[in-house]
């Protein structure tokens, strides 16, 4: 039998990547954020804080944020993951040459 809440929990990073690379790209429009993505640090944490709080609400949603230092590493790491997987998706709706 498939444990689908663990193939979700694993695959977490790879769809957070890319929506933290919208809500980066975003908080360049708002009015209120004082963001703008100059320098590639700027965009990488932007890209990083925006994962982090994905990652937070996630592993809040499915039940694997317990006070524990474990459960803590675990959403840093899927924090990082996600941060890698949504600055190549940034990368890739900022390009201006076709990629093929």
């Amino acid at each position: 039998m498939v444990d689908v809440l663990g193939l979700a929990t694993t695959l977490l990073p790879a769809v957070i990547g890319p929506v933290a690379s919208v809500v980066a790209k975003q908080a360049e429009k708002m009015p209120l954020v004082p963001y703008e993505g100059n320098t590639i640090g700027s965009i990488v944490l932007a890209v990083f804080l925006a994962a982090l709080g994905l990652a937070v609400v996630a592993a809040g949603a499915t039940g694997r944020l317990n006070g524990d230092w474990e459960s803590m590493l675990r959403v840093l790491v899927d924090a990082i993951v996600a941060t890698l997987a949504g600055c190549g998706a940034y990368s890739l709706t900022q390009a201006r040459k076709p990629l093929i």
